[in-house]
């Protein structure tokens, strides 16, 4: 705490500003609902496989009260098992009479945020559902029924409890559908779920004007919407008082953000967080992501507030939007209340914002003149220091003694650093305090206690290592619940099963039908891959493959022939900004029909370069074995230990040369077995 009573203010040149915080305890302010990050589109995939400890302190950092970014609310994805950005995350229902409360890694995720800090605030959302949903139709009682099935896991199965939002679509119409929202309200209710809150549309871009005539008009729609709200992502400022004051209803940002988390994105967060209530009075402010752990070519590469991209070293990087974050969830708990009259713009650029915790006036005030750059809102260019002085109300100035407030402050050199005597010019005098505010820094001023710049001395970082090879896997050394190791689906979905013919446990592919109308981009083939983009020239993968005449399911499948193979090389792109799906941009495959009656050696965009029929390679138990061999620009695919073909590759064609290794099949069942990677 700093010794306020001896502190001087050194004569400045700049501008000043004078704050007033009037704050009376009347029931008039707006509740903090509390800041967050979203776990979604597979942009956490990478976290589950980390070892311990790593793993651990990564979640301290994002979740331990005060210590890290000390979040206040995690929203995560409800798996569709479809694209949803950066790769697929599985659906708890592959199918009608299939329920796995286990799959995947999102509710795990949630338990694991939920132990470090009890009173988190949970919110879920879908990207996309199965195709059987509705058939294929979103707003329908099938989806109601299958996103209940997901609270039940939730509540049932984890030690979450129960979940505090649920959201509609992600960034899709939501068609008017009124109805749909007071039917999920009353089965919700029936389901016992009377205390999960509607938040909608999830819109893109700010408030969806479709709203208002309904909520204007509809009382029972109004009703199911109580105790949730209004949604929208990337609202920049778009400001609708209406919401709160006609409607009683929340207004947030449930998606926003989306930065590199460089120094202007650690930046563009922490002023987010405070210009959002400035600008629009919105009470809660989501990030996506809430760590960028995914392989480095997909799409908006370094989205998270952390960095961990490297599990098999334990490599990870604490980056400063953790800090921006702490500025704010370290000195507030979800229910404090905003001082309206507390917050606003400073003369000379930049925003504050004051809280306060109305059962013992404990207060903190976030002041930023930050700079940084965001993805989609744009920033208000530089800023200019100035000296602030703050007024107090009276109910606030009584906690106002020598030794109870605290400064801390983040630059672009120093994050999250307790101001001590003689670091900063502050002074008390009369109910003020007056301090100098630099450019591009974010202060935050508390008479709470206890935040930290959380670190792990005892067990520091180890040192960034790259993928290794040879990376071999018999998938037997894994519990059904987890995904593969280091796999990561970006079509269909791939997991851990018991085997049909061998006894063992494989790589399972499950998904038979892609969603149309139930999508939220479109999918590339089924496809999961391994690995990060190495420069290596001369390489083989191997696998065992089992794929037989499964039947083809509904009449909305993509069709083709049956398959499943093996890729080197393989590189994505994001087609015009993530909208159109996720596809191969480059890649060799070796593909094997059901029972090995045919095979095809490919290039990325399945352009055929060899193919044959009856490859006789079958064995007893139903697999294939397969292997594709890449040396000196020779593309060779073998089925059973035989040669089927070989592709002369140009020695300087660099869609040869790096990229990721994987397996593929088509949209039908697929086993797989005794996977190699390694370099010849």
């Amino acid at each position: 705490m700093l010794c306020l009573t001896s502190c001087l203010i050194l004569a400045l040149t700049t501008s000043s500003s004078v704050l007033k915080v009037n704050y009376n305890g009347l029931p008039q302010q707006l509740i903090y609902d509390g800041h967050g990050a979203l776990s979604a589109g597979a942009s956490s995939r990478l976290l589950f496989d980390y070892e311990e400890p790593y793993r651990s302190q990564i979640l301290d950092y994002l979740f331990l009260p005060k210590f890290g970014a000390s979040l206040h609310m995690i929203k995560v994805e409800i798996g569709g098992d479809s694209q949803s950005t950066d790769g697929i995350e599985g659906s708890h229902m592959h199918n009608r009479d299939d329920l796995d409360c286990n799959r995947g890694y999102e509710w795990w995720l949630l338990e694991e945020a939920r132990a470090r800090n009890p009173k988190i605030v949970t919110s879920v959302l879908s990207w996309a559902v199965p195709l059987w949903v509705g058939n294929d139709n979103f707003y329908s009682q099938d989806n109601i029924d299958y996103q209940i099935k997901w609270l039940e896991c939730s509540k049932l199965h984890h030690s979450i409890g129960n979940i505090d939002y649920i959201g509609l679509w992600n960034e899709r119409s939501w068609e008017n559908s009124t109805d749909y929202v007071k039917n999920l309200r009353s089965s919700m209710d029936a389901a016992g779920f009377k205390q999960t809150f509607i938040i909608l549309p999830d819109s893109f871009g700010g408030y969806d004007d479709t709203l208002t005539p309904f909520l204007d008009e509809d009382a029972e729609f109004r009703s199911a919407l109580k105790g949730g709200g209004v949604g929208t992502h990337y609202p920049c400022d778009d400001p609708h008082p209406e919401v709160q004051q006609e409607y009683g209803l929340k207004y947030v940002s449930s998606e926003d953000w989306s930065t590199v988390s460089d120094w202007a994105g650690a930046g563009c967060w922490g002023r987010i967080l405070s210009q959002n209530f400035v600008r629009m009075k919105m009470t809660s402010t989501i990030a996506w992501s809430l760590i960028w752990s995914v392989y480095e070519d997909f799409p908006y590469f370094g989205n998270g507030l952390m960095y961990a991209m490297k599990p098999w070293s334990g490599f990870y990087e604490v980056n400063d939007a953790i800090w921006t974050s702490a500025h704010h969830t370290q000195f507030s708990e979800v229910g404090w209340e905003f001082v309206d009259n507390g917050s606003g713009y400073l003369s000379e650029g930049g925003s504050y914002v004051s809280m306060v915790d109305p059962k013992t006036n404990d207060f903190s005030i976030i002041i930023e003149k930050l700079h940084g750059d965001c993805l989609r809102c744009p920033g208000p260019g530089s800023t200019e220091g100035e000296v602030v002085t703050i007024k107090l109300s009276a109910k606030l100035a009584r906690n106002l003694v020598v030794g109870t407030l605290s400064a801390w402050r983040t630059t672009s050199k120093t994050s999250f650093a307790q101001l001590q005597d003689g670091e900063v010019q502050i002074q008390i005098h009369d109910a003020t305090i007056t301090l100098e505010i630099e450019p591009d820094t974010i202060t935050t001023l508390s008479t709470t206690t206890g935040a930290q710049k959380g670190s792990f001395d005892s067990a520091p970082i180890p040192p960034d290592s790259p993928f290794s090879l040879p990376y071999k896997s018999d998938f037997e050394e894994f519990y059904n619940r987890s995904v593969p190791k280091y796999f990561a689906d970006n079509g269909g979905s791939f997991e851990l099963a018991p085997s049909s013919s061998s006894g063992g446990q494989v790589l399972f592919q499950a998904v038979l039908d892609p969603p149309v109308n139930n999508a939220w981009v479109p999918d590339c083939e089924p496809i999961t891959v391994i690995g990060e983009n190495s420069t290596l020239w001369n390489e083989k993968v191997a696998v065992r493959a089992l794929v037989k005449v499964w039947g083809r399911g509904s009449d909305n499948a993509k069709g083709g022939k049956e398959y499943g193979g093996v890729c080197l090389h393989v590189k994505f792109q994001d087609d015009a900004d993530g909208q159109n799906g996720l596809t191969m941009q480059r890649g060799h495959c070796l593909r094997v029909g059901a029972g090995g009656e045919s095979w095809e050696i490919t290039q990325w965009d399945r352009v055929l370069l060899s193919g044959g029929n009856d490859s006789g390679s079958g064995r007893e138990d139903g697999f294939d074995e397969l292997e594709l061999r890449f040396k000196e620009g020779n593309l060779v695919g073998l089925v059973g230990g035989e040669e089927v073909g070989q592709v002369m590759i140009e020695p300087d064609d660099e869609k040869a040369r790096g990229g990721k290794a994987a397996l593929v099949s088509g949209w039908n069942h697929a086993e797989f077995d005794d996977f190699s990677v390694i370099t010849i």
